[in-house]
């Protein structure tokens, strides 16, 4: 996941980058990496993010959280 994307996912949800590395359940530096392109999100992070913000939204986990092809998160 873009750094960009990251943020589009957390803006969406109206939440500071603490609150999502809170529920993300990743140290506050990570999750600064992460935004800054420092350091790329795995797989799994990259799930968790799609299903925080699926259920903050209640939409379907399967789309992305951008305008683009759907994600399977399975």
């Amino acid at each position: 996941m873009k750094p960009e994307q990251l943020r589009a996912i957390i803006d969406s949800m109206g939440i500071s980058q603490r609150e999502m590395a809170r529920r993300m359940n990743v140290n506050e530096r990570t999750m600064r990496k992460w935004l800054a392109g420092g350091r790329e999100m795995g797989g799994p992070a990259v799930r968790r993010a799609i299903r925080i913000r699926a259920t903050a939204l209640g939409t379907d986990p399967a789309r992305s959280p951008l305008d683009g092809p759907a994600i399977s998160i399975i």
